[in-house]
């Protein structure tokens, strides 16, 4: 989320520098002088309006915990924590566990839904 907040503002000033390039050209130059400068100074206008349009809600999703790191990557087995993981996945580690005669650790192991774990 803050990745699209950052590249809507980088587009914003982008846009911004190029009314002020506008406007400025139009000072030095003598054909269409009047337009050039009228159509730098709505650009510039409409990128201040959304620079200030994309502060105030980037304000409200930081306020709301969007900006937070989200459990989605843990969910899916890419954080700290683990999670699912892929059969083929789940095979190999079993396969490695019984070769080295090691058990395999609890969390990895599958267990009925009506059966807990033991001690």
């Amino acid at each position: 989320m803050i990745f699209q907040v950052d590249l809507a503002f980088a587009l914003e000033l982008l846009a911004f520098s190029a009314g002020t390039a506008l406007v400025v050209w139009s000072c030095r130059e003598a054909a269409g002088r009047a337009l050039a400068k009228l159509v730098g100074l709505l650009v510039m206008a409409a990128s201040l309006v959304a620079m200030a349009c994309t502060i105030y809600y980037a304000q409200l999703y930081r306020q709301a915990g969007l900006f937070e790191p989200s459990t989605a990557q843990e969910m899916s087995g890419m954080g700290k924590g683990g999670g699912m993981k892929c059969p083929m996945m789940e095979m190999m580690e079993k396969m490695r566990h019984e070769k080295s005669g090691e058990s395999a650790p609890m969390d990895e192991m599958k267990m009925d839904e009506d059966h807990g774990p033991h001690h």
